[in-house]
């Protein structure tokens, strides 16, 4: 049966600059059945050895609720007797459920921008089709701002969310399928805080990490007006038909909604951490 002591002159403390760190040892050892290994020591983390209550990444500092072990070392101390020493280091932030090397990792980010984008017509009185779809003449309403069929430059609010996780090197060929499936798609049923058919999937990247893992980070875009581009009506000669306001300007006489990206995909089929 395993033994354990720990070595209480050892719980050390330190704080630095708003960070505080902490270590804990302890002895490990077992006169039966000799630990010869280190898995052999690290199965016994989370357990109690010999009334010692053994503790494992993610446990908190004895007494402080703010303390996390967020890693640990061991190293075999008496090679007669296949004793180990182990010393955990606890930090005062919570550690993440799983690490970025852990199968079911996952992380996202989101950035909040503007781009540049053409417009014939904006608010007040934009008419925008359901769920980004336009059918009919899909006409765009509004209030005009080009110049004789010109249209105007304007910045225009975007999101894109980064999604991060670690995958089985095995699944990438069932994934693949997924992700090419799903590129150029818009969600089909509200995603991420999404109405339908606002985040357009741009497609993914993968890193193997590991012999047997994969980092793979999916990338969408977030827009409140679906995706959708405005064109005008043209003539003949493929100049955009034109009618003069009541102040005398010339701007474009009919705009339309189109879709780029007229195709749904289930996103949620992607990945089982979304």
């Amino acid at each position: 049966m395993p033994s354990a002591v720990e070595l209480q002159e050892t719980r050390d403390e330190s704080w630095n600059d708003g960070k505080i760190v902490a270590t804990r040892r302890f002895a490990i050892w077992d006169d039966s059945t000799p630990l010869t290994t280190s898995a052999s020591v690290r199965a016994l983390f989370g357990t109690t050895v010999g009334g010692v209550d053994i503790p494992n990444v993610r446990s908190q500092f004895p007494g402080d609720t703010a303390l996390y072990a967020k890693s640990y070392s061991l190293k075999p101390e008496n090679e007669s007797r296949y004793a180990w020493m182990v010393e955990f280091k606890y930090e005062n932030s919570e550690p993440l459920d799983k690490q970025p090397q852990e199968i079911g990792y996952s992380q996202f980010s989101v950035d909040w921008s503007v781009e540049f984008r053409e417009f014939y017509r904006v608010n007040p009185g934009i008419i925008i089709p359901q769920y980004g779809s336009p059918s009919g003449d899909a006409f765009v309403s509004g209030t005009s701002i080009d110049v004789a069929g010109e249209p105007m430059t304007v910045l225009h609010n975007l999101s894109t969310i980064e999604f991060t996780e670690t995958v089985a090197l095995a699944t990438i060929p069932d994934r693949s399928q997924l992700i090419r499936a799903a590129r150029g798609k818009r969600n089909q049923s509200p995603f991420q805080g999404a109405q339908i058919g606002e985040v357009l999937y741009r497609g993914a990247k993968a890193n193997r990490i590991a012999i047997d893992r994969v980092s793979l980070v999916h990338s969408f875009s977030v827009d409140s007006l679906y995706h959708m581009i405005q064109v005008v009506d043209k003539d003949a000669d493929g100049k955009p038909k034109l009618i003069q306001t009541g102040t005398g300007e010339f701007v474009a006489q009919i705009c339309r909604w189109r879709q780029p990206f007229p195709q749904f995909a289930n996103f949620n089929l992607l990945s089982e951490n979304f």
